[in-house]
């Protein structure tokens, strides 16, 4: 290790003491993790200011995360900023002497073919509008401003439809539809809460995903309190209940709560005698950005389809609708969007659905039909 090294890399958490440079670059010292509450931002301000005491050449680079962004309290304090969005304006003379403004790329032929017209809209399409809004364009929002577009959700009133055909040698094909659409993928997700008045409810979340990669919020509960012993075995009970009637193999439980509820649902499904894969999840990304990163994307391409049970018998549409502003109220689409989550992951589940044999066979073993049979 040397002791007088040209260069030294940092975090933003870790001590300054004893460090002194000839210049300091400060690269995304704001991302949108660190700077969710007032605390944190202060937080990063605080840290900024050591900079002077270690270097009087400061380069800071970065894109904003919020609307109180560390960049806008740089330049009152006296850096000078230079903005580089991704489409920027300029003035056009026309023929007339007259002006007119226009459009233009920033990084125009890009060696990877990025930041082009076409890219650029598919980023837009992946993301949510704050995001690209602060990445692309340094006008700085937070990622989960409001949902936008919600008039963009489609409805639907139908139910799974599964068949299946046995094949030659003992086993089968199982097909699952949704009207006309053929379903690749479905699994449930449990955010797990009490339920007691004035906390957080508790609610198990059903969803697909199509071929066409169309979204399915095919059935949402609110489940019931815990007891008085704060026993969670109707809980369990209600989830593996919901997991039987639409033939769902896998459920993923969050963790955050409790570590142990994965093995209590477990032990409640064997003694129902439901078969379940019971998969644990713990979740480190912030709420917020996780709801609106996950939702939102697949909300403003028009491939979210809701049923009318979910719209007319749960809060999941008021809660996208008062999203971000009231984020108590989040306990639906919190479980929906861990449930939309991990459909890319799951293959379509056959557990609940009885072995279909080969009519040839008999216990496995292979009989032969008698020759003097007509």
């Amino acid at each position: 290790m040397q002791l007088n090294p040209s260069v030294t890399v940092a975090s933003l958490g870790s001590s300054f003491t004893g460090y002194h440079s000839d210049m300091i670059i400060a690269d995304d010292i704001e991302t949108s993790d660190n700077c969710i509450s007032p605390h944190q931002r202060e937080k990063i301000k605080e840290r900024v200011a050591e900079f002077g005491k270690l270097s009087n050449n400061i380069l800071a680079v970065g894109t904003p995360h919020t609307e109180d962004t560390i960049y806008n309290h740089l330049e009152e304090v006296g850096y000078v900023a230079k903005k580089i969005p991704v489409i920027r304006t300029r003035q056009k003379h026309l023929p007339d002497s007259s002006t007119e403004d226009e459009e233009y790329l920033a990084w125009q032929n890009h060696p990877q073919g990025m930041f082009t017209h076409k890219w650029l809209e598919q980023q837009r399409m992946e993301t949510t509008e704050g995001d690209f809004n602060s990445q692309y364009m340094l006008v700085p929002q937070s990622t989960y401003q409001p949902l936008v577009q919600l008039e963009k959700i489609n409805y639907y009133n139908d139910e799974f439809v599964w068949n299946h055909v046995s094949q030659p040698f003992g086993n089968y094909i199982t097909d699952c539809k949704l009207g006309s659409k053929r379903i690749q993928r479905i699994c449930a997700a449990w955010d797990v809460a009490t339920g007691l008045k004035g906390r957080d409810n508790s609610v198990l979340s059903v969803c697909a995903k199509d071929e066409d990669n169309n979204v399915f919020v095919h059935d949402l509960k609110v489940l019931s309190a815990v007891d008085e012993d704060r026993s969670f075995d109707n809980q369990c009970k209600e989830v593996i209940g919901m997991c039987a009637k639409h033939k769902i193999g896998h459920v993923f439980v969050e963790e955050n709560f409790s570590s142990t509820l994965a093995n209590e649902l477990r032990k409640v499904a064997r003694q129902m005698k439901l078969a379940i894969n019971v998969i644990p999840k713990f979740r480190s990304q912030n709420k917020l950005h996780f709801i609106a990163q996950t939702l939102e994307p697949i909300i403003k391409v028009g491939k979210m389809y809701v049923h009318e049970r979910v719209r007319d018998g749960t809060p999941f549409l008021d809660e996208l609708q008062a999203f971000p502003r009231v984020n108590k109220m989040d306990d639906c689409i919190d479980a929906t969007s861990e449930a939309i989550s991990h459909l890319p992951e799951l293959q379509l589940d056959i557990s609940k659905v009885a072995r279909i044999h080969n009519p040839l066979q008999q216990n496995f073993k292979n009989f032969s039909i008698s020759k003097g049979m007509n």
